[in-house]
Order: structure tokens, then sequence, then C-alpha cells
């Protein structure tokens, strides 16, 4: 079950333009994103019976969709996110490139100081390392972002091998790694290899309005 983390522990500002008055580096660019390549692509993968919607358990394939339908908790039936817009349990094809559409309207470069909160089996998950990848329809366009979590489970994450830091918006998969000493992996595939987690990342969605919190067994 995925619950908030309270405001306070989230210290996010969407960056359009850093550096403006001189001595610092140039715009942030947002990215050159194709609605339309990418809802094709995003059909290609995840409509693997090809009816024209990604539904029921197609919607593993992509856990960043399925999380934008679930109900937030307490907010009397709105969803995390605005995807699925006639609320039919399902994603269409066109409901995908409306929503990157709206991702370059908004003309965003990136999301600062963006942090999540992981706790697993009733635990802070410290020491482990937070990637949101990509998903594939999307990785020619944004970069991953990392960070790895303190001793509360609670990660800032940044693009990687990116001096301007932050988050570009877009769909995500989420994976956690936690090695031992011998470097043998200790969580589960779910949240690994074979995650089940997922995030989007725009501005005015309902998850980033109070903080990302992610509550796994």
């Amino acid at each position: 079950m995925l619950r908030l983390v309270p405001k306070i522990l989230i210290s996010m500002a969407v960056v359009s333009c850093v550096g403006c008055l001189g001595g610092g580096p140039s715009r942030i660019k947002p990215p050159k994103l194709d609605p339309d390549y990418s809802a094709d692509r995003a059909m290609e993968i995840y409509d693997t019976n090809k009816d024209g919607l990604i539904a029921g358990d197609e919607l593993d394939g992509c856990p960043a969709f399925k999380r934008t339908m679930e109900e937030v908790p307490g907010s009397g039936g709105k969803t995390r996110g605005d995807l699925d817009t006639n609320k039919d349990g399902a994603i269409s094809r066109d409901e995908i490139a409306d929503r990157i559409r709206f991702f370059v309207k908004s003309n965003l470069g990136v999301m600062k100081g963006l942090g999540c909160m992981f706790v697993y089996k009733g635990r802070g998950l410290a020491g482990t390392k937070v990637t949101f990848e990509p998903e594939p329809f999307m990785a020619d366009y944004i970069e991953a972002a990392t960070g790895v979590t303190d001793a509360n489970g609670a990660v800032t994450l940044n693009r990687q091998a990116n001096p301007l830091g932050g988050v570009t918006v877009g769909f995500y998969k989420i994976r956690l790694s936690k090695p031992s000493s011998s470097g043998k992996e200790t969580l589960p595939a779910k949240l690994n290899t074979e995650t089940t987690i997922g995030q989007e990342i725009v501005t005015g969605s309902m998850d980033l309005a109070y903080g990302l919190r992610y509550d796994l067994k």
C-alpha cells in the first residue's frame, strides 16, 4: 500500500531558468517530447491483447500508469494523476498522447529538490539506492534520476551525471537496490529487476502536492 508523506519532507521547485542573471548555468530547457510517437510506443509495449486499451493485468507492466489511477487516501475519491481522463479504468493511446502534450505545454525544465520516502515492512529503508528509470516509451527524451536513502528512508533525487540535478517530467519505473557486503541483492525482485513501483512526475499532481511516500511489503 502506498501512502502520502507529510509536506515537510518534500521541498520541490519547478525550474525553467537557472542563472538568468549571469554567473550560472543557462536556461534548463524542457525535454523535446514527441507525444504521438511516445503514445504509439507505449501501446506497442503494454497493450498486449491489442484491444486499444491498457487495462487490468496490462497495467502491471507500467506501474507509473497504474499509480495515477489509485485513489488518494482521505481525498474524497481524487486520484493520484489525471491520465485516465474518462475514468473507465483503462488507458487509451489518446489519453497518453494528451498527457504528454500537457508535459510539453507546461514548458517545464526540471523539478529540483524532489524527495521521496521508502518504508519497507514498517521501517524506513536506509542506505538504499533509488533509481527513477524512464519508461521505455520516454527513454529517448528524459534521463534517469537517482539517490541514496538516509537512515529514515528519505531521499532527494537528481538526474544522473547532470550537474544541474533535478528530475524531468515524465513516467518512471522505480528500482531499489541494497546489496549486502558480498554484493548480493537483499531486496526482492518486485522492488528491483521486476519492480511493481512507478511514478508520474508532473507539476500539479496530487502526489507531488503532498509528497511521496511508498509503504512496501
